[in-house]
């Protein structure tokens, strides 16, 4: 008996201190759990914390990039306002400005010129249609201007085509045409013409040649003063008629015995507009309507500071 009681009583402290150790093990588990839940619970309340600091960045961004694109969309709204006013200009310039005769490069003047109210004067929302209206007949007067190059005018009789009001309001025609008189004067329907026309420049050349046989011009004489020297001199009429000119062929082909002027160099002929667009054809005085593809070939082949052919 007493044998089997310390048996029973090894067993149960033995089976006790088994209980013992796995109960000490559920409680180290156990904390290890609280551990990795407390570090997991830090883990996520970090990443929690980083997802809203990104969140609220990527919201100020994209309130940043709204703003740059309604930046870009105003920028690009101006540059396309800009481009078409360039255009309009483009085109007001070059209608307004568009030259009928040579011109001579403006180192020859150095007078300071203003531009700004014979644009307006010339520009298409004034000036009217070339079918609709009368050209002008050319002033009496010393000299006359072609294109945007003006020379001394005689002060008797004359009227300003830039601070003349009335001039303004359409008499001051387009600068491919020909000066008529306004006011009280008469004006005879056969020296109405328009030399932008091929039919115009017939009955230019026409009423010319009658002038010039019946000893009478009825023009200034047709010449541009640059520094006080003279482009084209003016023809005498009567030395002209005593020696029997051929006043036609004296229109189309000019040479120094006919018709006294200076010659031009292919360096002193304006070939580009005011927005450095080439023209397609000039009108050089003595020789006519020329291409300027030909006057460039011809200035690469005789040089810049060569004179302009008198005939093609």
């Amino acid at each position: 008996m007493a044998a089997y009681s310390i048996f029973i009583h090894g067993l149960q402290r033995s089976e006790a201190s088994q209980n013992s150790e796995t109960l000490q093990k559920t409680y180290d588990m156990l904390d290890r759990l609280e551990h990795q839940q407390e570090r997991i619970n830090s883990v996520v309340n970090t990443n929690t914390a980083i997802a809203n600091e990104n969140r609220e960045a990527l919201q100020e961004k994209l309130g940043k990039q709204d703003d740059l694109r309604k930046e870009i969309e105003s920028l690009e709204a101006s540059l396309d306002y800009f481009a078409a006013e360039v255009a309009s200009q483009h085109g007001f310039y070059f209608a307004s400005c568009f030259p009928s005769v040579a011109l001579v490069s403006p180192e020859y003047d150095q007078s300071p010129r203003d531009f700004s109210d014979t644009c307006v004067a010339n520009s298409p929302s004034v000036k009217k249609p070339a079918w609709g209206k009368k050209a002008n007949r050319l002033e009496n007067s010393s000299t006359h201007s072609f294109g945007n190059y003006s020379g001394p005018r005689e002060s008797s009789g004359y009227r300003d085509p830039i601070h003349d009001p009335m001039m303004r309001k359409g008499a001051y025609s387009t600068l491919s045409s020909v000066y008529l008189p306004r006011g009280n004067e008469n004006v005879e329907s056969s020296s109405s013409f328009d030399i932008s026309t091929q039919e115009g420049r017939q009955r230019w050349k026409q009423y010319i040649a009658e002038r010039l046989e019946n000893g009478k011009t009825g023009h200034r004489d047709m010449h541009t003063v640059f520094n006080g020297s003279s482009v084209l001199q003016p023809i005498d009429t009567e030395q002209a008629t005593n020696k029997a000119v051929d006043s036609k062929k004296h229109l189309t082909s000019t040479s120094p015995t006919q018709g006294k002027h200076q010659k031009l160099r292919y360096m002193d002929i304006c070939k580009t507009d005011q927005n450095n667009k080439k023209f397609r054809r000039i009108f050089i005085l003595g020789r006519g309507w020329v291409s300027t593809k030909k006057l460039e070939q011809e200035e690469k082949e005789l040089g810049s500071s060569s004179y302009v052919l008198e005939q093609d």
